[in-house]
């Protein structure tokens, strides 16, 4: 039996294009590791009390008025979510100093989370995921 010159050529064609779909496919399934497994997420809440405001005539600061940007954050920087002050709603404390916050949907797994409140000169205040989703209780005076 003798095997033609374009039998051999099919032949090859065949187990190169084999080769490249197998390849092809196990890059895909492997190019999103989280492809098939859901992410995790919790909400971060806190408050920021503004201790301040309690002194007669002290004025809130401009930067933690309703309505100022929360940040929670991975301990490399990454923004994992962002939420604003909103009115602390506690019927015990009507005159009450406190803003509070909820910033939805943050991913779990971090090592540590920061919460950031106001101006660049604020700072952030770290805790591990289990005391985060704890919720943060800010202040300053």
């Amino acid at each position: 039996m003798t095997i033609s010159r374009r039998s051999i050529m099919l032949l090859i064609a065949v187990i190169v294009i084999a080769a490249a779909a197998a390849i092809g496919f196990a890059l895909a399934a492997s190019g999103d590791s989280d492809a098939g497994t859901a992410k995790t997420v919790f909400t971060v809440s806190g408050t920021m009390d503004l201790g301040q405001c309690a002194r007669r005539g002290a004025a809130n600061p401009a930067d933690l008025q309703v309505g100022a940007q929360v940040e929670v954050t991975a301990q490399n920087g990454d923004v994992l979510g962002v939420g604003t002050l909103t009115p602390y709603a506690n019927p015990d404390e009507p005159n009450s100093c406190k803003r509070s916050f909820d910033v939805p949907n943050v991913p779990s797994g971090q090592a540590l989370y920061g919460v950031h409140v106001g101006n660049a000169n604020r700072g952030v205040i770290w805790k591990n995921e289990a005391d985060a989703g704890g919720g943060f209780e800010l202040s300053i005076s």
